[in-house]
């Protein structure tokens, strides 16, 4: 792996406008890989993505915005049995074609966003909202006057778009009183513009949770329009909306956090938002793409976007490339730490990669690689256990609990290129724990318990091992087990001492 070719071609692609290499070097600077760490350059490459994303917001009618579903053990009978989402989708769509309000309302938002696998089509989407909004649906008639407002499925008719908008007025629908905002913003289907009773409408809207009008509202004390400029107002707003994903609001919190506008300059908190809207790009679909790859059986092609997303920072992306690897579901084959073979063993009874059992109860015994080069290393390729674990972690260095505990079990047994080193492992499983994982506060006892890699301390690991009872309900019988056996071994080592020992050490 040659990280200074990689990065100097990262370079010379986002100085040409390559979204992926812009956000590729804004995770690299981030966090330091192959490169220096530095929050401003980082800063630099994530606003270029971010401003990308946004422009391409603006300019598409709507496009989903969802990421590929992360990969877990407890799917792994179901991988490759095609999608998921088929059998959902099929019940709106009958429940629609019944009459059902809801539904309708349901479908027509998937057409209207292309979410769930639904073709996007504008035309049925104002079909199904018109249907809806016949039979009475609020939401219904605010999404058709939207389409209206807009010219999106429908011929562009701004009264018709008012009507809709008047119509839908009711407590807690914030999507009419946000579209009136806009109406009278805009100076459409209206005698003019009127910049105070949009206000007054972003105001209503955004008191019932409306994301849109806490945006227009937030522009508007940003801009002086109709109100008084107010930063930190407009920075209330705009944190509100973000907290809900809002695109454009989390866009504008990066500017301000960038430049110190209504808050205290922070670069690293501007970063974490840049990252947030470039992640959102219509580029996210290879993500969903992705997944679909490995529902329907093509590991190897699905591998291949992971990893390309990976590079550009996506966790998730990260965690399932290495999953993939982990598992054995592509042609690249890794031996899993505390797996069979090489005589390691599991830490819990239930492990982190879901399997039973162990391979004793006195103790575990950390397996590792014989020393050899393989035949990979030898020709200098990265071995398939040290491409999963630099995918894990990434993913961990992001925040992923469930990848702290695979590195942990990667150090711990032995694994992809590393020694085992109990140490090291009880670092990852100790920060797992903080993020109250139970199977690495299990993991943190029974190293205490046995004295491997952590002072044997049988007070802290009755500690931790009560801590993953009470976090999770499923790590009740392995507790019960190992705190009962760690009660009968010391009742058995106290008793011995006082019954078995010769007569005069006893004296």
């Amino acid at each position: 792996v040659n990280e200074g070719a990689g990065v100097l071609h990262y370079r010379y692609a986002a100085l040409g406008g390559d979204v992926r290499a812009q956000m590729a070097l804004g995770h690299r600077y981030a966090d330091g890989i192959g490169v220096e760490k530095s929050c401003a350059t980082s800063a630099m490459y994530y606003e270029l993505a971010a401003n990308a994303a946004v422009d391409a917001y603006l300019e598409a009618i709507a496009y989903p915005m969802q990421a590929g579903e992360r990969l877990a053990d407890d799917a792994l009978d179901t991988l490759g049995r095609g999608d998921n989402n088929f059998e959902l989708v099929q019940y709106y769509m009958n429940a629609a074609d019944k009459g059902d309000v809801h539904a309708l309302t349901t479908v027509g938002h998937m057409r209207y966003t292309g979410l769930r696998g639904v073709q996007q089509d504008f035309t049925k989407a104002a079909e199904n909202f018109r249907a809806a909004a016949e039979a009475g649906s609020s939401t219904a008639m605010a999404n058709l006057g939207h389409m209206y407002a807009e010219g999106i499925g429908v011929e562009r008719d701004d009264d018709i778009a008012m009507e809709l908008f008047t119509e839908a007025m009711e407590p807690g629908n914030g999507a009419a009183f946000n579209g009136l905002g806009f109406m009278y913003l805009t100076g459409r289907g209206v005698s003019q513009v009127d910049t105070q009773k949009a206000v007054e409408h972003f105001k209503q809207a955004s008191e019932v949770g409306n994301v849109d009008a806490m945006y227009n509202l937030a522009t508007m004390y940003l801009s002086k329009l109709g109100v008084k400029r107010d930063y930190s107002k407009a920075h209330q707003l705009l944190g509100m909306a973000g907290h809900q994903g809002h695109l454009l609001a989390l866009h504008k919190l990066g500017q301000m956090h960038r430049h110190g506008l209504g808050t205290a300059r922070s670069c690293t908190r501007a970063v974490q938002l840049y990252k947030v809207v470039a992640e959102r790009g219509p580029w996210v679909a290879d993500l969903t793409t992705a997944s679909d790859l490995v529902a329907h059986g093509a590991a190897d092609a699905a591998l291949l976007m992971f990893a390309k997303s990976a590079e550009m920072g996506y966790e998730v992306a990260q965690w399932n490339a290495a999953w993939l690897i982990h598992h054995d579901f592509t042609r690249l084959a890794t031996p899993r730490p505390g797996g069979g073979g090489g005589g390691g063993g599991r830490l819990a009874i239930v492990g982190a990669g879901g399997d039973a059992g162990g391979d004793g109860a006195d103790g575990v015994e950390a397996g590792g690689e014989s020393g050899r080069p393989s035949a990979a290393a030898a020709r200098g390729v990265e071995e398939p256990g040290a491409k999963a674990l630099r995918f894990f972690l990434h993913s961990a260095n992001q925040g992923n609990v469930e990848a702290h505990l695979r590195v942990g079990d990667y150090h711990y047994y032995g694994g992809g290129g590393l020694p085992a080193d109990a140490a090291k492992a009880s670092v990852h499983y100790r920060t797992a724990a903080d993020m109250r994982h139970p199977q690495a506060m299990f993991n943190i006892g029974y190293m205490h318990e046995h004295g491997i890699g952590l002072q044997r301390d049988l007070h802290l690991a009755k500690r931790f091992y009560d801590m993953a009872a009470e976090t999770s309900s499923s790590a009740l019988v392995p507790v019960t087990i190992a705190t009962t056996k760690m009660w009968l071994s010391t009742w058995l080592q106290e008793w011995w001492q006082k019954w078995m020992r010769p007569p005069s050490a006893r004296s």
